[in-house]
Parts: structure tokens; C-alpha cells; sequence
């Protein structure tokens, strides 16, 4: 049975009051709801019952309510719009409580659940999740996989794009290495580094404020390796590559300009008497005699240094000429001409007459030396015997001394003798 109006509420002229100011705003609202219900009530609160004075139901006063809203109202139990629902206020909007969805009629499109504190939109059709809003972790997700947005991507977020500001991956240098197909610019003063085993960046190449190219660093060796270096297409001098037949044209050698060097092939002054190694450079000028010049032949007789063979002691003479015991003698090594000099000294007795040296080479005698005569002088007397010859060799030969004394009884004896030989030249 439809509600009747009773006190507190009072019909008045064209409206309905309360009889508080709390229910003053009702004043308004029912104001116009009145006026198309009845234009001219017969009686008080005759229009909100079932049964009036002019004979209208409730019913049908309804239906000229919801003629004059000129829409139906939606039923919160459950009801079917044919048109779109509109929110003019930014907060309000559709509540979904725990379960509840928001789908075709037909179930056979995507629908969307509200779950523990998840917004899902899933395939009605085979039941699969398509899209994950969930509040708490503040992550979306489309068939298992995240969504990116201005909040997750980035560093670290695993983004995998297909470009990169309109760029393919093939289209930047990777840390591991890569080709470049173009230039690589570096504003003045940049520099490209490299890091030393100790992981210290050093400067490598550079191009400076006054526009000068620097290529390594001063803390560091630099190797420049390659079979040929130039520069502006001269070619690049250094140890590998200089030196005779190399075409390297120098202005100066030890700091010195080749006019204070003597050339070959052409006219030289020296200022000051060359030297080698300090010593005495030989020239027509400072050689001759007393020039200290040790020249290794004469007249183009080479000199060499000789052997020796030598004795001391008391060696008794015969009357003729025998070896000297030890020998005195030596071995000549060398082919060719060899001077030989033998000298001996005596000890004889008085009377005697001269004693004698002789040289022998290969068991041939060569030449002989006889020493003072001291006959008839009365008493022992030292005496000398020299003998020379140039003897030729061939092959290893041994060249020695012979002495001897004069007839006589009295005793004489060799005290010293020593034999000598140079090799001339061959």
C-alpha cells in the first residue's frame, strides 16, 4: 500500500513543509513533483494517497511522474540501460565490490572483476587473464607479462625495445667491441682514455686549445707498430729504419754541420791535429824523426815481434861448437824472413884464445861471432860474441845458439847467452 503523507507534514498552499527547519530542503525537491501531479488538489494530502477526491491511483500518478522526468530510473536490484551513464562529479563512479564484474550480456567478451584488490579483464570466452591492475604491489600486467609505463621502465627494469629513439640495436656501439661506419668527433680538448692495468685513465689522444694533436701520454711509452711510418707522406726516421742506404738526410750528426767534418773522396783542413782514440793521427806534417811514430815496417819491410830464447848459468866450453845445456833457442812459427841476433858472454882462462857463438836453424849453421882475444894478458877476462843472419823459414823451425872456446888448456865457460828472431814478412 503506497506511504501516506501525515502530520508532521502539512499541506499548505501549492506545497508541502516540514514542520522542522531540518526537513526545509524538502521544500524544493517536492515543489515541482506536485506541481505535475495535480495542478488543483482537492483536498489536503488527497494527491498522495491511493484514493482521492478526483479518483487517481498511486499507480497512475506514478506513471505521470516518471512521464514528467521523461526517463525511467535505473533499479539497483538489477536493470538493463540502453543508453551510456554519465559522472559529472570526478569523484564518484562505478563501485565494484569483491566479485562483482562488469561484462557483455552475452559473456562472450572481455569482462572486468574486482578481486582482493585487483582490477582484472579477462577472456569471458576460454576464462584466461588478460589484464592485471592490482593496487597494492602498483603493477599492470597484460597475459602474465608487465606492462611498461613512466614508473617501471628504465635502469634496471627489463625493458627489451625493439629501437632505441627510433634506432635499431645495430645502429650503436656495444661495450664488448663493434665497426663503426662513421666518424667519431670529439669537441676540442675531449679526450679518448684508456685504462692501465692498474685502472688509472690515461689520455690517449687529444686535440688541444691551440688545435696541436697529442698522441699518447707523457707517464706512458708509446710503440707505434707497422712496417712504415710517415708524415705527410715523408717518411718517418728511427732506429729500425735509419742508418746506411736508409736516404736519411740529417742537418747535422752529434750536433756537428758536415763542415766540421772530413769527407772522403774530397779535400779536408783540419784546424786542430786529429786524433783517435787520443792518439796521434800520422800525416807528412808531424811524422819524421822524433815523432814518436812506431811504424810496423820500413821501406815496406813489415816488422813483427820476434822470440827468444835465453840461458844463464856456467856452461864449460869445448873446442868446438855444441849445444848450451839447458838449450837456447826457439821455435820459429811463421813462413818468410826472420832476422836473427845472438849474443853470448865468456869467462876464460888466461892464454886462451877467442871464444865463439853460432846461430843454427834447422840444424844448418848460419852465422857465427867471436869474442875479445885475451891471450897473453895474463888472467881471466869477460868477454862478448855477437852474431846476426837472416834466416829464411818454411814450415816450424827451431832456431838455436852454439858456443865454443879456442885451443888451449886453460877452462872457459858461457855465462849468458840469449838468441832472438823477428819475423820480416812472408
Amino acid at each position: 500500500m503506497p506511504e501516506v503523507w501525515t502530520a508532521p507534514f502539512i499541506a499548505v498552499t501549492n506545497d508541502i513543509i516540514a514542520s522542522s527547519d531540518a526537513n526545509a530542503g524538502y521544500r524544493g525537491n517536492l515543489l515541482w513533483i506536485r506541481q505535475f501531479l495535480s495542478a488543483n488538489p482537492s483536498g489536503a494530502n488527497e494527491w498522495l494517497q491511493s484514493t482521492s477526491a478526483d479518483g487517481a491511483s498511486w499507480v497512475s500518478r506514478a506513471a505521470a511522474v516518471l512521464a514528467a522526468l521523461g526517463f525511467t530510473p535505473v533499479n539497483k536490484a538489477g536493470d538493463t540501460m540502453s543508453g551510456a551513464l554519465t559522472f559529472s562529479d570526478t569523484n564518484e563512479g562505478v563501485i565494484l565490490s569483491g566479485g562483482s564484474q562488469l561484462r557483455d550480456s552475452t559473456g562472450a567478451e572481455l569482462s572486468i572483476l574486482a578481486h582482493a584488490g585487483r582490477l582484472v579483464i579477462y577472456d569471458a570466452t576460454d576464462v584466461s587473464v588478460m589484464m592485471v591492475i592490482e593496487d597494492a604491489s602498483n603493477t599492470l600486467t597484460f597475459k602474465g607479462s608487465t606492462i611498461w609505463r613512466a614508473a617501471n621502465d628504465g635502469a634496471g627494469s627489463g625493458l627489451d625495445a625493439d629501437l632505441l629513439d627510433g634506432l635499431q640495436a645495430a645502429a650503436f656501439l656495444q661495450l664488448t667491441g663493434g665497426t663503426m661506419s662513421g666518424n667519431i668527433l670529439l669537441v676540442n680538448t675531449a679526450e679518448i682514455q684508456a685504462i692501465t692495468s692498474g685502472g688509472t685513465p690515461r689520455a690517449v689522444l687529444v686535440m688541444t686549445a691551440g688545435n696541436v694533436v697529442n698522441l699518447g701520454h707523457a707517464s706512458h711509452a708509446l710503440a707505434l707498430l707497422g712496417s712504415a711510418l710517415t708524415f705527410a707522406g715523408n717518411p718517418v726516421w728511427h732506429a729500425g729504419n735509419d742508418g746506411a742506404g736508409s736516404g736519411l738526410d740529417a742537418d747535422s750528426i752529434d750536433g756537428l754541420d758536415s763542415t766540421a767534418l772530413a769527407r772522403l773522396g774530397a779535400t779536408s783542413n783540419f784546424t786542430t791535429p786529429p786524433t783517435i782514440n787520443s792518439n796521434t793521427v800520422w800525416h807528412a806534417g808531424n811524422d819524421g824523426a822524433g815523432s814518436g811514430l812506431d811504424a810496423d815496417s820500413l821501406d815496406g819491410v813489415s816488422w813483427k815481434q820476434g822470440l827468444t830464447g835465453e840461458f844463464s848459468g856456467s856452461h864449460t866450453l869445448t873446442t868446438s861448437y855444441a849445444d848450451l845445456s839447458p838449450s837456447c833457442q826457439f821455435t820459429a812459427d811463421r813462413n818468410g824472413q826472420w832476422l836473427v841476433l845472438l849474443v853470448a858472454e865468456f869467462v876464460t882462462g888466461a892464454g886462451d884464445g877467442q871464444p865463439g857463438c853460432k846461430i843454427v836453424a834447422g840444424g844448418v849453421d848460419q852465422e857465427e861471432g867471436l869474442g875479445v882475444h885475451t891471450s897473453g894478458l895474463g888472467g881471466p877476462l869477460l868477454g862478448p860474441a855477437v852474431a846476426m843472419a837472416l834466416v829464411t823459414v818454411s814450415g816450424s823451425t827451431t832456431i838455436k845458439a852454439q858456443v865454443k872456446k879456442a885451443s888451449g888448456s886453460a877452462t872457459s865457460n858461457c855465462v849468458y847467452s840469449k838468441i832472438s828472431g823477428v819475423w820480416l814478412a812472408p
